[in-house]
């Protein structure tokens, strides 16, 4: 009974109290003022340039790889991975028996076109004495040479370049002429065609011929005991002289119509065209002594010929040391060999990287996922923060360095490699290391 009221006592006491409360709440509390919206909205993050991240890796200042461009058999590595070299010291040496070889041969090669060489400029001293000595009785006779009243300069005016240069415009134009003499010749026997001029011409040429041959046999057997031998060349000759003379009347009856005077004029002509350019080609080889002489011209052109003989000979001899000598491959740049793509004993074939040397006394980050979209915020020389993978705990200042022109396609992105000059304090940093990059646009 005691409890029970207890129990009643309680729940009303509490139910009291939480009437109480709201009774405050709703009519007693102060009431606080309420908050005004403001005009000013708030920044968009993406409009603030902040910094732009990037993933790259860890590379050498510079790097270059040795290849061989002929194949050949590694007999010697005279630095291997890790170790540093200088500026043309050896890295890797190749068989050399067979371009040894080449060399020897292509330096006799030389030696033979010299000899040569050297024999054809004797030739030619010795052509040149002695068209010198047989042109001196023309040289001799040309200061009292009496020339046509029609030319008025003395023999000596014209050195004898000149002549031969004035002789070979006359001989062209003689040449010109014979050639449309003879165009016209064939013109003018195409329009006789027709008649029996042409017949009559090849008879008597026939004729002719055949009388020629006659006399000649006739003439020798006069000489034979034997006369029945000197009968029938004589029977023989008198028969070829009979038809001659036939072919001749004949000829000469015809010769008295249009065409046969066209074709004699026509012959005549080119007769004429033809003594002409002989006798400019005459003067040609006239002049053509001493120094102008054709076998001086010959002995000059071996000369000629040798000189380029010895300069391919020698052309081949270079190009023979210069394959001995890249057959020992030797570092062009200093730096520390990381790489080799061979060992003693194998076949180095051309163009493939035999060895790979890394300048590792700088560092730089390329970036390999920096999207075009941040690209633009970049520039050259601003700082940045790199972290890598392999230390944690620090991170490196670096400051870009370059931005390539052209982009590269990362899992379907349009991206631009960035590089960045960043020193790593001494740590051990390798080629290749996963880097951070966040770079700072001012």
């Amino acid at each position: 009974m005691n409890t029970s009221r207890v129990i009643l006592g309680v729940v009303a006491v509490v139910v009291i109290a939480a009437l109480a409360y709201l009774g405050y709440q709703n009519f007693l509390a102060p009431v606080e003022p309420e908050v005004q919206a403001t005009a000013e909205a708030t920044p968009d993050l993406d409009e603030i340039p902040g910094a732009i991240s990037a993933e790259g890796r860890v590379i050498p200042a510079g790097q270059v790889s040795l290849s061989t461009t002929q194949a050949g058999r590694v007999i010697e590595i005279l630095a291997r991975p890790g170790e540093s070299v200088a500026a043309g010291d050896p890295v890797i040496r190749l068989d050399t028996g067979v371009l040894q070889a080449s060399v020897d041969q292509a330096e006799a090669a030389v030696d033979t076109a010299e000899a040569n060489l050297q024999a054809a400029n004797t030739r030619l001293e010795q052509t040149r004495r002695l068209a010198h000595t047989e042109e001196q009785p023309a040289r001799s006779s040309a200061w009292s040479d009496d020339l046509p009243v029609e030319i008025e300069q003395p023999s000596w005016f014209f050195d004898r370049s000149e002549e031969i240069a004035s002789s070979q415009v006359a001989l062209d134009a003689a040449r010109a002429a014979l050639e449309t003499e003879q165009r016209n010749l064939q013109n003018t026997l195409q329009e006789a065609a027709s008649s029996d001029v042409l017949a009559a011409e090849q008879r008597v040429a026939n004729a002719q011929a055949a009388f020629l041959v006659a006399r000649d046999v006739y003439d020798r057997s006069r000489s034979s005991p034997d006369a029945d031998l000197r009968d029938e060349a004589q029977r023989t000759f008198e028969i070829a002289r009979s038809e001659l003379d036939a072919a001749q009347d004949n000829y000469d009856q015809i010769l008295t119509t249009k065409a046969a005077e066209d074709i004699q004029e026509a012959r005549a002509r080119v007769a004429v065209a033809r003594e002409r350019y002989d006798t400019a080609l005459d003067r040609i080889y006239e002049l053509q002594t001493g120094e102008e002489s054709l076998d001086v011209r010959a002995a000059q052109e071996s000369v000629t010929q040798a000189e380029a003989v010895l300069a391919e000979a020698q052309a081949a001899a270079q190009a023979a040391r210069l394959a001995l000598e890249e057959a020992t491959l030797v570092a062009p740049t200093g730096g520390t060999v990381v790489q080799l793509g061979v060992e003693v004993g194998e076949v180095a074939a051309p163009g493939a990287e035999l060895a790979l040397l890394a300048d590792l006394s700088s560092w730089r980050v390329e970036t390999t996922d920096l999207a075009e979209t941040d690209v633009a915020l970049v520039s050259p020389g601003m700082p940045a923060q790199i972290s890598l993978d392999a230390f944690p705990d620090r991170v490196f200042e670096g400051v870009v360095r370059e931005i390539d022109w052209v982009s590269e396609d990362s899992r379907g992105s349009v991206t631009y490699r960035v590089t960045l000059d960043f020193d790593p304090g001494g740590l051990p940093v390798r080629w290749g290391m996963t880097a951070f990059v966040d770079i700072t646009p001012p």
